[in-house]
């Protein structure tokens, strides 16, 4: 498992399935930060994240990586890349359409493409043709957006109230789904768009 950009929600997505028992690999751009990373130090606060990092590196399941070549290995790849807002009001995704043309090259065999993102509606219609244009090797690209609360992120995370799956292909959706559950059994499988809006909805 890999897991694009090691801010907030991908820095927390990472430690948490490592939790769960996944070898995960967490990419970012940022060499401080992934230098801080590795030596276990924290790059955010939050309660009991700073022990679940040094557990999970030490038990060899939770890496950290600057390059986009650890997504070679990985069979599900949780994107988790800024979408920043422009001053107009809409989502800056030039980032994330350039994190999914880089990491898509080094895909091998098939993948789930999850998406962590905040997007705007049709985002992922976008992101399923960027990786087609960047690479044949097959794919499906799954919304799983994020609930979680800055200072409660690992209750949040490990704890969800429900886990909102939204896919094109139902078993897609059925083998993420399969990786949530340890969390919750409250997963509500839906479409893209659908997916979408409930994230902007509760933000």
């Amino acid at each position: 498992m890999a897991v694009i950009g090691a801010g907030h929600a991908g820095l927390v997505t990472g430690i948490c399935f490592a939790r769960l028992g996944h070898r995960v690999v967490c990419i970012d751009r940022d060499d401080e930060k992934i230098s801080e990373l590795s030596a276990g130090r924290l790059t955010i606060y939050e309660e009991g994240l700073c022990e679940l990092l040094r557990q999970q590196a030490s038990e060899h399941r939770l890496f950290f990586a600057n390059s986009m070549t650890a997504v070679t290995s990985a069979d599900v790849v949780i994107l988790a890349v800024g979408t920043p807002q422009l001053p107009r009001g809409d989502s800056d995704l030039s980032d994330l359409e350039a994190a999914v043309r880089s990491f898509s090259i080094y895909l091998s065999g098939y993948t789930y493409v999850m998406t962590k993102s905040t997007v705007p509606v049709g985002t992922h219609a976008r992101i399923e043709q960027w990786i087609a244009e960047t690479t044949t090797e097959p794919f499906d690209v799954v919304a799983v957006p994020e609930f979680m609360r800055q200072g409660s992120v690992v209750r949040d995370m490990m704890k969800p109230e429900r886990i909102v799956i939204g896919a094109s292909n139902p078993n897609a959706a059925e083998v993420v789904a399969g990786l949530h559950r340890p969390l919750t059994e409250q997963v509500v499988l839906t479409d893209w768009r659908a997916a979408e809006k409930t994230k902007q909805e509760s933000n």
